[in-house]
């Protein structure tokens, strides 16, 4: 079966080549808060919180409001329904 492919317009690769080269650049990284409510909760339990919507929010709301945070990271992977 044949495939159709065709190369992104130049400008386009460029973009994509400097948000792929920022992604794997020194010291930065990317972070994914896409855990299920389960994956959190083990996390939490192994600090002795228990998983409830509140301590799952404030979770998050640590990772993103962290001083500094943008200084090491590139990207962040969420969850949302």
């Amino acid at each position: 079966m044949p495939t159709f492919f065709s190369y992104p317009d130049y400008e386009l690769q460029q973009k994509l080549k400097k948000t792929a080269d920022a992604i794997v650049a020194p010291g930065k990284g990317i972070l994914a808060v896409d855990e299920a409510n389960e994956a959190i909760g083990k996390l939490l339990a192994s600090v002795g919180l228990d998983n409830n919507e509140n301590n799952r929010r404030r979770y998050r709301q640590l990772l993103f409001t962290t001083d500094a945070v943008s200084n090491n990271l590139i990207l962040l992977l969420l969850f949302c329904l």
